[in-house]
């Protein structure tokens, strides 16, 4: 178990096909990334991630739990943490790391989104 001396945020993605999750510190650098293929099972397969977290990381570091996504719902209430519109979540994460994009095109496994930023903002 590895411990921080700044707070850690956990982020997932919980899709039709995949979970996507993330452990960002204060200064938004990757101390976790991990893609899950589902296979029917997202309370199991969201479950094995946040016991790979706590393994990993010192619970009372983790801060917040922000999930997105299809299965975002269905997390929420079986894990906690708070549901975030994932169209939101994209344009500000591509924004923090790639601050002159203007367009995000995002293909999923139940849609595909077309993001338009202006002047660092969605549009």
């Amino acid at each position: 178990m590895t411990d921080y001396n700044c707070p850690l945020y956990i982020g997932l993605d919980i899709g039709s096909v995949s979970v996507n999750a993330v452990v960002l510190n204060d200064n938004y650098e990757f101390q976790f990334d991990k893609y899950v293929r589902i296979q029917g099972r997202p309370l199991k397969t969201v479950r094995n991630i946040l016991l790979e977290i706590a393994d990993s990381f010192s619970p009372k570091m983790i801060r917040t739990l922000a999930v997105t996504g299809s299965g975002a719902g269905l997390v929420v209430r079986n894990f906690g943490g708070c549901k975030v519109n994932e169209v939101i979540a994209q344009a500000q994460g591509i924004l923090h790391y790639y601050p002159e994009v203007r367009t995000i095109i995002e293909m999923g496994g139940e849609d595909s989104k077309l993001i338009i930023l202006k002047n660092g903002a969605l549009t």
